[in-house]
């Protein structure tokens, strides 16, 4: 990302392929400044590197900082201490100073370099006073470049105890603070131009002199500051001192923040009857990340659209009691976002004392200067000197910009109305005398004070108690403990150990898109288990966590997120106020090993163990002083599907991007990450129980248990049940479709009725009307309709001798009637109806299958009917409380079961309550909800995707919608599509070709189908996106391509492997009663049968007769690795940009890439003779097959943890 830009020099964060480049501007000078440097690491390990390019982003400069000097005559973790001793430079510290590591530049322009690299630093870093570079006491002057910057710094002592020179760049001399003073009515015409940059409104509704007649109104309430550089005016800051506090009472949780008045002695702050001030803590918590819940009431009025401005909990530095700790916790919280009956009617406190908070009316900043906003604050508290509060409101739309990088957030509360964001600030957070030191005894009695109203306060103090007796646990691992002080005052707390499970980590966790293991030492890294800071230094979080990686050398932080029932776990790694600064890492997917094959060549136990899942966040040295772009925009996505879970993983890990309104509503909120008790579903693969724990959605999404009852398009609201307001900036309608339960068509059975007798029009009718539920009727559509299923399966039906019917012919009923025996009912307990196909394809689309199932059915005395349709139940009665018989008609004649328990898995539609609710908005609606190939509705603000959708009429698609794609993938799209509108990291793209707009999106992720069939038969389907055609359809196309099956469906032990024209692995199908190594066989899917040793080959060769164990060898392993895939994007780019000739019956073109050689030849119409071919070949293989074979041991070894049974060079 470009942080600043001058002229034709323009300065970025440095990324490693820089390496090379800045290795070539490499001079004599450099080193004996700097020594000999290994770029790359000190890239790695920087907290702040800088390149510098020209218009032809070329490399021209580059400079590394850390936070402790460039030589090692200093310890890292004293050098304030000797610095201070040795040199005249008393006002540095770890919070306001730099040093510089490295800097090289092109020899031409190495003065213009260095003033751009330390005005961008100085930009970038606001807290930064000086720039330091130590230098061998021989000399006595720097480089030419650097010596105009930097000044050399006086000693204190002629006998130095360090053998150095210390030159320090000042602020001031290149990007000074800015000179703030009172507004005056002459600054109007410095001001108007700088507020028609920004916007015209304010000049077209109040004229030119709106600057000048909002200054002259002032009186003792309202306020205005001037920014000014060399005489000209800047910037501009107005304040007003009335602010309705009560109102933002009720929309915002400001308890932490005294309600923003000043203490009295009539305060109400506990709740009568309450033992402590803070008993309500952990309802906050639980309840924080819920927005609005279970369809709450709207009782705020619509809030004045003032404007406020941010601010910290707790009152002065000096008084800062032990509940000001807990308030940060609302705003970080990783509850499991479950509303409680105590959080709804939550206690609200009286204050009784004078309103201690003022607001920022009018801000303005010339771009240039807006990293140096936080200046106004000093001049705006001495205005008011009697408020310790100063806030700000922000459209949710509004970009963030620099000035709410000193505030804090305000948690909205769940009924809130607020139109804007709420964000504040302390007076305190102005000190600057921050400092973090290891923990001492004396601190303990202190840090008691400070975290008891804290969740889990034993734990942290036990781990305090632990490292000032023994400095580590009882099992020998390091323990660290630091705390932060201000003026004295100890205001923060943070315990880590050292990460005993690093390999575990490396393999199962993507932080290598972070750091580069090599440049780490496996001490360099440690857990965080604690850190809570005062909200009022919250600013400094970053800095606080800088700070303890270079006290405890260390490089790398990790803080893992354990699921909710993790209890133990949650208690060892507590709430962390930090959790917005860390990035979340991606999981890994593990390649499943067949042991027994493998032997002493599996991967290390480290790797292997079994560990009880969980998300990671990680800090580095070099994202300590990374920013991330914080998005206020209200996101609601409606429904828990794979599409939108998808969706908002891809948010969620946005490293670079932090979302504060983000909420999914769903009946049950997000999915559970517990497993099924019963098998009665099938799984897509998108999103595993594992996934969801590896991912802590609860952690970064607000969930609303109910369901979306209606849209309100101008308002920008969605009704939940009927009841409660959910406002949004963006809605994302990802629904899905459902199972719904079954409406019998009313046909009297006792008349002989068929199913012919029976119109669509009755059915539609009877679809139509208002349904009561029995009570021993289920239709499940995730986990938790299964989890109460099984309850009540449990307690009611398992025991008796009722019989239950499972109506449907879909993948889940089959599941279903296992899922039945395995509780332990007996096949002929089961029946099973199947209603009309209706000309369409079976669920397996493959005939030998389905009987094989059937056999299975039978054998397990399961009774089949098949072509039946739902009439009545309990001989036709309207309203049922529980049915105990069920009738169906069918072609012939009619069916009568009797019936205990009822599972209707008939077919799969979109809600009736989503359906009204996007009927009654009018967004169009054509049998599902018409969408564009952007995921764009009719409405600019309304995005939608998955099976709830489909393709507008105008791209001639009608059998293509996204239920023919991978779930998961459209998700992913959906959300790159988004991300277009948040990250300033993104270029603008230009108006597409009006062709792009006339074809709809292709997907190429397969889609996945794994079931439990009836007999214990382990189903995995696996195959391309395609339209819903029956597959002996398929087999007749000229270019279906070729099948090879092993096993057979009798033994349970069969495998059909089904290659296309191209050779290309295209669908698999599994029907065994083994395991089946799905996360394996899927990687499978689009491989050429060459990647495969050689498939075709060896199974026309009888060398191969069951795919389940030649898929399990030791030499394969490698397609399942996950960076598999970006192995062979490397190879062929790397085929690509090799020179191989087009051959012509001249002869050869001349050496040019493959790709423009193949091109020559389609595009000439070149017949190539045989002799060409081989000679072309020839030279092909002569110009790359080493260069592969390279690519290919450089991707072993460098997975080796991974992949041990691959031999590498030099092991023989």
């Amino acid at each position: 990302m470009e942080i600043s830009k001058t002229n034709d020099i323009h300065a970025r964060r440095t990324e490693s392929l820089d390496a090379y480049s800045i290795s070539c501007l490499f001079q004599e000078s450099t080193q004996e400044l700097f020594g000999v440097v290994d770029i790359v690491n000190l890239i790695e390990r920087s907290n702040l590197a800088v390149t510098l390019t020209n218009f032809y982003n070329e490399v021209i400069g580059f400079a590394a900082f850390l936070d402790y000097p460039n030589t090692s005559e200093i310890d890292q973790t004293e050098w304030e201490t000797t610095l201070h001793s040795q040199f005249d430079l008393p006002r540095s510290s770890p919070l306001n100073s730099l040093f510089l590591h490295y800097f090289v530049a092109r020899s031409d322009i190495a003065a213009s370099c260095a003033n751009e690299t330390m005005r961008t630093v100085f930009s970038a870093v606001v807290e930064l006073q000086f720039i330091c570079i130590t230098s061998p006491a021989a000399m006595t002057h720097l480089d030419p470049a650097l010596s105009s910057l930097f000044q050399p710094v006086k000693r204190k002592s002629v006998q130095a105890d360090v053998s150095i020179g210390l030159h320090c760049c000042y602020r001031h001399t290149c990007y000074p603070t800015l000179y703030v003073r009172p507004a005056s009515i002459e600054d109007n015409d410095d001001l108007v131009p700088l507020f028609r940059s920004r916007s015209k409104q304010l000049e077209e509704t109040y004229g030119s002199f709106f600057i000048a007649e909002f200054i002259d109104s002032h009186d003792s309430d309202h306020k205005s500051l001037i920014a000014e550089v060399n005489g000209r005016a800047i910037g501009f800051i107005s304040f007003c001192g009335q602010v309705d506090v009560d109102l933002l009472n009720q929309c915002f949780e400001l308890r932490p923040f005294h309600g923003l008045y000043k203490p009295h002695a009539d305060d109400l702050l506990e709740e009568p009857g309450s033992q402590t001030a803070s008993g309500s803590l952990r309802e906050e918590e639980d309840g924080k990340k819920d927005g609005k819940e279970d369809g709450e009431e709207d009782s705020t009025e619509e809030p004045r659209e003032a404007a406020v401005a941010a601010c910290h909990h707790g009152d002065s530095v000096e008084t800062f009691g032990a509940s000001n700790f807990s308030s940060n916790l609302d705003c970080h919280s990783v509850g499991n976002g479950e509303t409680t009956e105590s959080s709804k009617a939550a206690w609200e406190p009286v204050y009784a004392g004078d309103v201690n908070v003022f607001c920022i009316q009018l801000f303005c900043i010339d771009e240039e200067y807006e990293m140096r906003s936080v200046d106004f604050l000093v001049k705006a508290f001495e205005l008011f000197p009697d408020r310790q509060y100063c806030i700000i409101s922000i459209p949710f739309l509004v970009p963030e910009f620099p000035l709410l990088h000193s505030f804090v957030r305000a948690t909205p509360k769940r009924c809130s109305t607020f139109p804007h964001e709420l964000f504040l600030f302390h007076s305190s957070a102005l000190l600057k005398s921050f400092s973090v030191r290891p923990v001492r005894e004396s601190d303990v009695e202190r840090l008691s004070a400070v975290v008891t109203p804290l969740v889990n306060s034993l734990g942290i103090l036990g781990d305090v108690r632990q490292y000032v007796s023994a400095r580590r646990d009882a099992d020998g691992t390091e323990l660290q403990v630091f705390v932060a002080e201000c003026l004295a005052q100890v205001i923060g707390v943070a315990v880590l150990r050292e990460e005993v499970d690093i390999e575990h980590v490396r393999s199962h966790y993507n932080v290598e898109d972070f750091v580069y293991f090599s440049h780490h030492r496996r001490e360099e890294h440690a857990r965080l288990h604690h850190l809570v800071l005062n909200p009022a230094f919250q600013h400094y979080g970053k800095h606080f966590m800088k700070e303890i990686l270079r006290l405890s050398r260390k490089t790398c932080l990790y803080y893992p997120i354990y699921p909710a029932e993790n209890q133990l776990q949650q208690q060892r790694h507590t709430l962390v106020t930090v959790l917005e600064h860390l990035v979340p890492v991606r999981a890994r997917r593990q390649i499943t090993y067949p042991r027994e094959e493998l032997g002493e060549n599996l991967p290390s136990e480290r790797v292997l163990r079994k560990q009880e899942p969980y998300a990671l966040c990680h800090m580095s040295r070099k994202l300590s002083l990374e920013p991330k772009v914080t998005i206020n925009a209200r996101i609601v996505v409606i429904g828990a599907s794979d599409t939108s879970l998808a969706l908002l993983e891809t948010l969620v890990f946005c490293s670079h991007l932090h979302f504060n309104n983000i909420t999914i509503v769903s009946p049950h909120g997000l999915p559970t990450t517990r497993e099924q008790p019963a098998p009665f579903l099938h799984s897509s693969e998108c999103c595993t129980v594992e996934n969801l724990q590896q991912m802590a959605l609860h952690t970064w999404v607000n969930a609303v248990h109910g369901k979306m009852t209606a849209i309100d398009r101008s308002e920008k609201f969605v009704l939940v049940d009927d009841r409660g307001r959910l406002y949004y900036d963006y809605l994302v309608l990802c629904t899905g479709q459902q199972y719904q339960l079954a409406v019998p068509t009313g046909a009297d059975v006792s008349l002989f009725a068929t199913t012919a007798d029976v119109s669509m029009t009755t059915i539609r009718n009877a679809r139509r009307q208002k349904q009561v539920w029995p009570d021993n009727v289920f239709v499940l559509n995730d986990s938790i309709d299964v989890q109460l299923a099984v309850s009540w399966l449990t307690d009611n039906f398992v025991n008796t001798d009722g019989k239950a019917i499972v109506y449907g012919s879909t993948l889940d009923a089959y599941s279903a009637v296992q899922a039945l025996i395995t509780l332990g009912v007996a096949g002929d307990r089961i029946t099973l109806v199947e209603p009309p196909f209706n000309y369409q394809p079976s669920c397996f689309n493959n005939p030998d299958v389905e009987g094989a199932v059937a056999e299975n059915l039978r054998s397990l005395g399961v009774q089949v009917y098949t072509g039946y349709l739902l009439a009545q139940w309990n001989e036709g009665s309207v309203l049922v409380q529980s049915i105990y018989s069920v009738s169906f008609t069918s072609n012939t004649k009619p069916l009568e079961v009797e019936c205990a328990a009822f599972f209707c898995f008939q077919h799969k539609s979109v809600d009736y309550d989503a359906f009204t609710a996007i009927n009654k908005a009018c967004l169009v609606y054509d049998g599902q909800l018409v969408i564009d190939a952007g995921y764009d509705t009719n409405d600019a603000a309304v995005r939608a995707a998955g099976p709830l959708t489909k393709f507008a009429r105008r791209y001639y698609a009608d059998p293509w919608s996204h239920g023919n794609f991978n779930s998961k993938e459209v998700g992913m799209q959906l959300a790159v599509a988004m991300l277009k509108m948040f990250d300033p990291t993104l270029e603008i793209e230009t108006e597409p070709a009006d062709e792009v707009h006339s074809l709809i999106p292709m997907y190429r992720s397969p889609r996945v189908y794994t079931a439990q069939l009836p007999g214990g038969i382990n189903y995995l389907h696996i195959a391309k996106p395609n339209i819903n055609a029956p597959l002996h359809a398929q087999m007749a196309q000229s270019d279906y391509g070729r099948v090879l099956e092993t096993g057979s469906l009798a033994t349970a032990d069969y495998f059909r492997l089904h290659l296309n024209m191209f050779n290309s692995v295209e669908t698999i199908t599994c029907f065994t009663k083994q395991i089946i190594d799905v996360s394996n066989l899927t990687c499978l899917y689009g491989l050429h049968e060459k990647y495969l040793n050689d498939l075709q080959s060896r199974f026309d060769e009888g060398l191969i007769t069951d795919f389940y164990s030649y898929f399990r060898e030791a030499w394969c392993l490698a397609l399942f690795h996950d960076r598999f895939p970006n192995f062979r994007d490397e190879v062929r780019e790397l085929l690509m940009m090799q020179g191989a000739p087009a051959i012509t019956p001249q002869g050869a073109l001349g050496a040019a890439s493959l790709e423009e050689a193949v091109r020559a030849m389609v595009d000439e119409d070149i017949h190539v003779t045989k002799a060409q071919r081989q000679a072309m070949k020839a030279e092909y293989e002569k110009n790359n097959k080493e260069a592969v074979e390279k690519q290919l041991l450089k991707f072993i070894s460098y997975n080796q943890y991974h992949l041990p049974m691959y031999a590498r060079p030099g092991m023989v």
